[in-house]
């Protein structure tokens, strides 16, 4: 039987902390809670793990984990909610410690946001006739924003990795001038082409130069140094090194194989 949600299922509230040293821990435990930073920043702990919110994010906290709160300078709308069965969808946040997912917002979806949350929080602190519904409404309007920024993300990575794999295999240009070209950085172009594909970048452009190579002794009559240097691999005892790594047998063993099964 689904729940019927009520009006005491909706909590919230406004918190401005400033130049001081203020610790906490997160009392509701037995319903989700959302909080906005909209300015300084926030350590959130539980356990080993720590996360450092900035303004700008948006942090989804599960129920049944007890976070711990660290903060100088920070100003913040949270809320304590039980969601209405249409909204589970919208709460499938990637974790970044346990119990607990973060957005960052771009400034203009960030400005949109505050404003939703303050109005959430003034309705449910003055309990003005009809609030519950539009408070709720609000709120539910914040959380589909942030699925929508995760599945916008989401669109972009995979766009950012078909291009990256065009590049390895097209050109000689390094990681680094790589991830330049796509507008991220280094680590950020590694860890996701990892999450991917299974490789490095590196392994990847290694893999593609092997198939290609492969594709060069079975359909040409290209000498081996000649093809080493077609891909890119200008010392043949290298190439063969690799080659034979990747496929077991050495390029010139693998063309005589290929050229038999053919005849046969």
């Amino acid at each position: 039987m689904i729940k019927r949600v009520e009006e005491k299922d909706f909590i919230s509230g406004h918190t401005v902390h400033i130049n001081g040293h203020n610790i906490w821990t997160q009392r509701l435990t037995d319903s989700y809670g959302l909080l906005f930073i909209y300015s300084g920043s926030c350590n959130i702990s539980i356990g080993q793990d720590t996360l450092n919110a900035k303004s700008g994010d948006l942090i989804l906290m599960h129920p049944r984990f007890r976070h711990s709160f660290q903060t100088s300078n920070a100003a913040m709308f949270w809320f304590h909610f039980v969601p209405r069965p249409h909204v589970m969808p919208l709460l499938d946040w990637p974790g970044k410690i346990p119990g607990l997912a973060c957005i960052h917002l771009e400034e203009t979806v960030s400005k949109s946001v505050k404003k939703e949350l303050q109005e959430a929080h003034l309705l449910e602190k003055h309990h003005l006739t009809g609030w519950f519904m539009l408070a709720c409404s609000l709120l539910e309007t914040t959380l589909a924003r942030g699925y929508n920024h995760l599945l916008s993300r989401k669109f972009e990575d995979i766009q950012h990795i078909q291009i990256v794999q065009k590049l390895l295999q097209k050109n000689k240009e390094s990681i680094d001038k790589i991830a330049k070209k796509c507008g991220i950085s280094r680590a950020s172009l590694y860890t996701k082409f990892k999450q991917a594909t299974g490789l490095s970048p590196q392994q990847y452009r290694e893999s593609a130069i092997l198939r290609h190579s492969m594709h060069l002794l079975e359909g040409t009559s290209m000498s081996i140094a000649q093809i080493a240097e077609e891909v890119g691999i200008p010392d043949p005892f290298y190439f063969s090194t690799r080659f034979r790594k990747y496929y077991g047998a050495c390029p010139r063993e693998y063309r005589n194989r290929m050229t038999k099964s053919k005849l046969n």
